[in-house]
């Protein structure tokens, strides 16, 4: 649980200086379902996490799992601790772009605004759409505020990458999908 909490705060770091972020997020309507690189659905996945460099000049490691849910309504992310505790939720009304996140542990409510970045860049992938001649995507650049980075979507199963990397000059963070609904 610790070593969560630090890789939490390391990545938090990693997003650059504190701005303002919007409580809301620009509303992105699909055109289809079908379109999207992950269709609507649940997915349950585990993330590892590499820092180049955090605070102190180290590189870094961290694993956790997690849910995420995403429907014409709604897209809702949990981050469950390695002892599958509940850590952070996000849900998002897709109609008006509000989102709420709730955050079970204290010493990352300070670290709200940078959850919010990482989670634009999250729903861009979650959310990206394919180009209607192609079968999947294999690599895509995305940036949300201050944050670049390049996603790579691997490793493909009935259509639906089960390998997604996502790499920005701090970090690289990959997410292995492991069951689909």
């Amino acid at each position: 649980m610790k070593k969560w909490l630090c890789f939490v705060g390391v990545l938090c770091g990693c997003t650059g200086p504190s701005k303002k972020i919007p409580q809301t997020v620009e509303v992105l309507q699909t055109k289809t379902p079908a379109a999207l690189v992950f269709p609507l659905g649940k997915y349950r996945h585990d993330v590892s996490v590499h820092v180049f460099k955090d605070e102190e000049g180290k590189a870094k490691d961290y694993g956790f799992s997690g849910l995420a849910e995403t429907s014409k309504e709604t897209i809702r992310l949990v981050a469950l601790s390695p002892l599958g505790t509940t850590v952070m939720k996000i849900n998002e009304d897709r109609a008006t772009g509000q989102i709420e996140i709730e955050i079970f542990l204290d010493r990352l409510k300070k670290s709200e605004d940078k959850i919010r970045v990482l989670y634009g860049l999250l729903r861009k992938v979650l959310l990206w759409e394919k180009e209607p001649a192609q079968q999947t995507v294999k690599m895509a650049d995305i940036s949300e505020g201050p944050m670049k980075a390049k996603v790579e979507f691997g490793e493909i199963q009935d259509g639906i990458p089960n390998d997604v990397k996502v790499v920005s000059e701090r970090f690289e963070i990959r997410i292995r999908v492991k069951s689909v609904q």
